[in-house]
């Protein structure tokens, strides 16, 4: 982690994290419209690299109504990461 990063809170430092997710998972369901199968599967690896991070560093917000905001967020974004990868898969799958 570099220095920046642990100066902020773990709750600015998750939230960030999610935020980003949120902002891979837009820019996944683009590349999907346009056809960019393989584009949208590293979007997608490092969406899933981002949500892995939310959940290990997720332990250390203290605060309880802050670390369930988040895992609720966190639960509807492994739902939405789910369904890409099921979207992805039929994508890859059917014919060009």
């Amino acid at each position: 982690m570099s220095r920046p990063e642990l100066q902020r809170s773990p709750y600015d430092f998750v939230t960030t994290e999610l935020e980003i997710c949120l902002t891979f998972v837009r820019l996944i369901q683009t590349e999907l419209r346009f056809g960019w199968r393989d584009a949208a599967g590293r979007a997608l690896e490092s969406a899933e690299k981002g949500y892995n991070m939310i959940r290990h560093f997720l332990p250390n917000v203290e605060n309880n109504k802050q670390r369930t905001e988040i895992e609720t967020k966190l639960n509807s974004l492994r739902r939405t990461l789910d369904f890409l990868h099921t979207d992805l898969s039929m994508f890859r799958h059917s014919p060009l």
